[in-house]
């Protein structure tokens, strides 16, 4: 299979990385387990009660969900969605935590767009 490659690329950070899943699991113990380059699945919710918009990050190997991306990108990647854009997320770079210190832990993502084949 051919590599493609983005159109455009950019960094964000996944918002709600504190709350649990539906399913009640911690999303802090999953990002404990996550690691720098991991491939990630964007999830549109379009029946979620809070925006109509919302994008699920999870873990393309688990499955499991790490958090959202935050409310105005989301609304600008469905539109792109709609329009038969493509894209690809990746982990690239995961904060906070410590060995010592009980800090949040965050994940830093890299987004890639493709345009229409």
């Amino acid at each position: 299979m051919v590599e493609r490659t983005p159109d455009k690329e950019f960094f964000t950070k996944v918002v709600g990385v504190t709350k649990s899943n539906p399913d009640g699991s911690s999303r802090q113990d999953i990002i404990a387990r996550c690691k720098i380059g991991e491939d990630l699945e964007l999830i549109h919710q379009p029946n979620n009660r809070h925006d109509p918009n919302a994008i699920a990050v999870h873990r393309r190997e688990t499955g499991e969900q790490i958090g959202f991306l935050n409310r105005d990108l989301a609304s600008d990647l469905v539109r792109d969605a709609a329009a038969g854009k493509d894209f690809s997320a990746e982990i690239s770079d995961l904060t906070g935590g410590g060995f010592f210190a009980k800090k949040t832990r965050g994940v830093n993502i890299k987004i890639g767009i493709y345009r229409p084949r």
